[in-house]
């Protein structure tokens, strides 16, 4: 009797490929009987075992039998440990071969035909997938992925299955793959028996050897944003999008690894739109990670971030008298709040008081200044909300410091970052760049006053 050849029913069908092959159904030339076989396989046809191996790219998560994550771009290899027996094969003059077929969960089905495999409940059956986006029906119940009769393949994480089997809108998927017979691996075809029947009579699928595979779409930012020393951006991708874990965003500058921006709206997540700001103008690397390592890396030009710069002269004092510090502003324009700490020596001066404050600065008095008997907390806020704007070199308030010290002796007045870090806002929230020049009072019997 001439054999009947019904290519691949897998996905039969489709054959998908883990490496996203275009797929392509097949029909049956029999229809598949009702599953009333034994669960367990043909003695003489074993789909056999296999080992992963050459992994490439992002994730930190590649650790068979372990689930394996796939960042996208990430790739690695099935080689097939040679162990299948495909004596079972219906028609030997056709090249049988090993596959892959695609689960939704641990399959538990081995055999001893294709339709008991069919069968099997954690069988992905989902119907149509979309490729390149044209609708594919899945017409014998299974999808499989092949690429050489000797089972080995190489998976690729390029979007294609987060696309196909989400109805052509890319999300994270998982599958479990076991790798199963094919009666005649160039077609991907399941054979009638010499005597007729049923297709596959004799199929395996090692269910043993299956494993799981999580494709993660790829970290994206989208939006970008850049006003000032602020800026925003839209996060998506990645492991959040999967399980609702968090991102780890650093922001540095790409001259000066010191200077590094901060998220000023919270932990991000999947699809938050995330604030930042940086300290400096320049060009920063922002660098979008996940749990599974896998990045997103791209670079926002922050050359309009102009600072706020205060400045406090060097002066000079007698023993036992007063000396008022001003301190004078640059850039100063549209500003919100500022705030800042001060150091001194009390071994050499003693702070007194705030003076001279400047009448264009609102809700400005004695009450924004806390001495903490070393330092000076100063913290100001504009509750008009309408901002502040002072010409450049303007005074915005003094500060007067009694000489305790000796002759000779100097205390540095330097801009610190405690008890209150420094910062600077304009009247659209933007975080700007705090620039300074730090004051010295040295004691000295001759008057010198103001040197810079």
């Amino acid at each position: 009797m001439a054999k009947r050849l019904l290519p691949g029913v897998l996905a039969l069908m489709a054959g998908i490929a883990l490496h996203a092959q275009t797929p392509a159904n097949i029909r049956l030339h029999a229809p598949l009987p009702q599953n009333g076989g034994s669960e367990v396989a043909c003695t003489d046809q074993y789909a056999g075992t296999v080992t992963l191996t050459n992994f490439q790219g992002q994730s930190n998560d590649f650790n068979p039998p372990n689930t394996i994550y796939l960042c996208f771009g990430d790739q690695f290899d099935i080689v097939h440990n040679g162990d299948a027996d495909l004596t079972g094969d219906p028609q030997p003059s056709t090249t049988p071969g090993i596959g892959y077929a695609f689960y939704d969960c641990p399959p538990t089905v081995s055999g001893p035909d294709l339709s008991s495999i069919v069968a099997d409940p954690c069988v992905n059956q989902t119907s149509p997938i979309i490729l390149g986006g044209v609708p594919v029906p899945q017409t014998q119940g299974i999808w499989v992925a092949a690429d050489q009769p000797d089972g080995n393949l190489t998976v690729v994480n390029d979007g294609t299955l987060q696309e196909a089997f989400n109805g052509g809108t890319p999300a994270p998927i998982q599958f479990w793959f076991a790798p199963i017979t094919i009666d005649d691996f160039a077609t991907l075809g399941y054979e009638q028996a010499s005597g007729g029947g049923p297709a596959g009579p004799c199929v395996n699928a090692n269910v043993a050897a299956a494993f799981s595979v999580v494709y993660l779409n790829a970290i994206e930012a989208s939006s970008i944003n850049v006003s000032g020393c602020s800026g925003s951006f839209q996060v998506r991708g990645g492991l959040p999008e999967w399980d609702g874990s968090a991102y780890s965003i650093s922001i540095v500058h790409t001259t000066d690894p010191a200077l590094m921006g901060t998220i000023t709206n919270g932990t991000p997540n999947h699809g938050d739109n995330v604030a930042f700001s940086v300290p400096a103008p320049g060009t920063y690397e922002v660098t979008i990670a996940d749990g599974k390592s896998c990045e997103a890396v791209f670079t926002v030009d922050m050359s309009s971030c102009t600072g706020v710069t205060f400045a406090l002269p060097i002066m000079g004092v007698q023993p036992g008298d007063t000396v008022c510090l001003p301190l004078t502003v640059s850039n100063f324009t549209d500003i919100l709040s500022a705030q800042f700490s001060l150091s001194y020596d009390p071994a050499v001066v003693q702070f007194l008081y705030a003076d001279n404050f400047n009448p264009n600065m609102p809700w400005l008095s004695d009450a924004n200044f806390n001495d903490t008997g070393n330092g000076i907390a100063f913290s100001w806020n504009d509750l008009s909300l309408n901002g502040v704007t002072l010409p450049d070199g303007a005074v915005a308030f003094e500060l007067c410091f009694e000489a305790v010290g000796m002759e000779g002796e100097a205390s540095p007045v330097d801009f610190t970052d405690q008890p209150t870090p420094p910062e600077v806002t304009d009247f659209n929230g933007n975080v700007l760049n705090f620039n300074t020049q730090n004051g010295v009072i040295f004691i000295s019997s001759t008057p010198v006053g103001l040197v810079v």
